[in-house]
């Protein structure tokens, strides 16, 4: 039997991340269907908080009640946050927001002829230790990222055509989880 892996919350933010990536327009249905069981409230805050990390630029259009994208492509820009009375987001929104973007870069390494190589190169920052714990985490929403042995080399690569294929989220005992 597969092990159960609960799903955190900056991994639930990539999931959706995922979904906004794939389609124009998304309605609550179709985020409903990828992750069972979110209040709405807590869909609206993890969308608040990829516009804010400049991942997405979406407004919800209550005509198609769906939310819409309004760029033709999203790209990891820096952007000012939401912050509070003093003008700053805070140290760990900020950290929170820096590893939502670094996360959203390694999705986009799929298929990237040497994955490690571009990471560090966007991220000079970054330490190995990083970006192992940043692979893990994209395992655990169902990447394969690491070492094959088959291209003899470091990937990251998901098996499906978009995101209703392959995250088979379910809700058990009040939590997102899902099975390796």
């Amino acid at each position: 039997m597969n092990p159960i892996i609960q799903i955190k919350q900056i991994e639930r933010q990539l999931i959706l991340y995922d979904v906004f990536r794939y389609f124009d327009e998304v309605t609550f249905r179709d985020i409903e269907f990828v992750l069972p069981g979110l209040g709405k409230r807590m869909i609206q805050r993890d969308i608040r908080d990829l516009t804010n990390a400049g991942l997405i630029h979406v407004s919800y259009d209550r005509s198609k009640q769906a939310y819409v994208s309004l760029d033709d492509e999203t790209d990891l820009q820096e952007v000012d946050v939401e912050g509070d009375a003093e003008g700053d987001c805070g140290r760990e929104k900020q950290k929170h927001y820096d590893r939502l973007r670094r996360l959203a870069f390694c999705m986009k390494l799929t298929y990237c002829a040497d994955p490690v190589k571009e990471y560090f190169e966007e991220f000079p920052e970054a330490t190995e230790r990083m970006r192992l714990r940043d692979f893990e985490v994209l395992r655990r929403i169902g990447y394969e990222a690491g070492y094959s042995r088959e291209c003899e080399g470091i990937i990251v690569n998901n098996d499906y055509a978009n995101p209703y294929d392959g995250y088979d989220i379910r809700r058990k005992n009040g939590k997102l989880v899902r099975y390796r």
